[in-house]
């Protein structure tokens, strides 16, 4: 199964995390950097899968990423095993910890 780590305490934005994603997943030209190019080219299997995305370092404060993880969330019941996806939000000042979901 192929592996996809994305660590978020380098990615500011949605652009950067494109950027990210063609250099590791390499999706096909009409990749159009944004969420629904993405949810297209997840769902019509135009990548290597099965495969596992890894986030780590999301920010859990901020809110710049919830769709992103949302569609990753939805993509993984759509593919049914051939997408798994693990997120692990940034720890807060608070409290110190890292939580995980799928």
């Amino acid at each position: 199964m192929q592996k996809y780590l994305f660590d978020f305490s380098s990615l500011a934005d949605l652009a950067d995390f494109s950027d990210a994603f063609e250099h590791q997943c390499q999706p096909p030209a009409y990749f159009g950097r944004n969420l629904d190019a993405l949810w297209d080219v997840l769902t019509s299997r135009d990548i290597l899968l099965p495969a596992t995305f890894v986030f780590v370092n999301v920010p859990s404060t901020e809110q710049p990423f919830a769709p992103l993880v949302a569609l990753m969330q939805q993509a993984e019941v759509e593919l049914e095993g051939a997408l798994v996806f693990i997120v692990h939000y940034a720890s807060t000042a608070n409290d110190g910890s890292k939580s995980g979901s799928c």
